[in-house]
């Protein structure tokens, strides 16, 4: 059972990869990205990120990265998770999700000596 019942996921794949099904179990795509919290969201609100991928606070958020393999990228294979501190602010305004993430590191589930930093203006 996955706690984590609320889920959006991002898959981005090149054009010619859409007609591939040899990559990740036929994901057709380079990177998956992943929020998961334990409730829906409601018009706005703040969570405080978690790195775990399996959430038992309700009041967390987990931000997830997955390079799928056999795409070539430099990454492949590799999962990436948010850390154990920071807020994610959030607000939905006529149906459009909106937050910003003004800096974030993240790290290798794999190696959590290799991290990344995101940064981005997400609406959806």
């Amino acid at each position: 059972n996955d706690p984590n019942k609320e889920r959006i996921q991002l898959n981005c794949a090149t054009k010619a990869q859409l007609t591939e099904s040899s990559n990740d179990g036929g994901a057709a795509s380079s990177i998956a990205v992943v929020m998961s919290t334990v409730n829906p969201l409601g018009d706005s609100g703040s969570l405080n990120f978690s790195s775990s991928r399996f959430l038992d606070d309700e009041e967390g958020i987990n931000l997830y990265i997955s390079y799928f393999v056999n795409t070539g990228h430099e990454r492949e294979g590799n999962n990436y998770k948010s850390p154990d501190e920071g807020t994610f602010s959030y607000t939905v305004t006529d149906g459009t999700f909106n937050a910003k993430i003004s800096e974030l590191v993240i790290f290798n589930e794999a190696d959590e000596t290799e991290t990344l930093t995101l940064s981005a203006n997400i609406e959806y």
